[in-house]
This record gives C-alpha cells, sequence and structure tokens, in this order.
C-alpha cells in the first residue's frame, strides 16, 4: 500500500516508518487491528506524497532519479502514477537501459 501510494517510489523507505508507528501505537492502546490501519491508511493519504507529486530535494542537479524520472515518464504517457512494471524496472536499476527488462 505505501509503495502504491508513492511513498517508497519517493526512494526514502523512511518515509512508511512513521506511518507503521501509527499503526503500532493504536494497537498498543488497544485498538482493533482495523482501527489501526485506518489510521495509518489516514496518514497515508493525507502525506503530501501521496496528494502532490515531490520530487527531489531543494538543491539543483544535473540529472533525474531514477524514480524522478519514471514519475515523470508515467504522467506524460499515461496522466497516472507509475504503475508496477515500471516501478520494478526502477527498482532494479534498469530504467535507463535501452532494452526491455
Amino acid at each position: 500500500m505505501v509503495r502504491r501510494a508513492g511513498l517508497a517510489a519517493a526512494g526514502q523507505a523512511a518515509l512508511a516508518a512513521p506511518f507503521l508507528g501509527v499503526h503500532a501505537r493504536e494497537r498498543e492502546a488497544g485498538e482493533t487491528t482495523a482501527v489501526a490501519f485506518r489510521a495509518a491508511l489516514e496518514g497515508v493519504l493525507t502525506s503530501r506524497h501521496f496528494i502532490f507529486l515531490v520530487e527531489g530535494e531543494p538543491t539543483a542537479r544535473d540529472r533525474l532519479t531514477d524514480w524522478e524520472l519514471a514519475a515523470r515518464l508515467s504522467y506524460l504517457l499515461w496522466s497516472s502514477m507509475p504503475d508496477d512494471g515500471l516501478r520494478d524496472i526502477v527498482s532494479i536499476g534498469r530504467i535507463h537501459s535501452r532494452r526491455p527488462a
């Protein structure tokens, strides 16, 4: 779920940690799994990385990261977030390959 929401795709697995923490704290407080999941999901859906297309660091660079390139290609071609196939290609480092995976 976090990966599909674009959070893991942001290149920072640490982005998922707060949402997992929300789930854990809710469960420790005695909430049901469903309630804890809902609290974590609310956090994911209101994250700026889910609502907006957040790219890169605030400093200028000469080249896009693989995830930024995938997002731009996907939104240009399909007007949608990168699909599973494109995310898989980025994950294995083949986005710049001239041959299909």
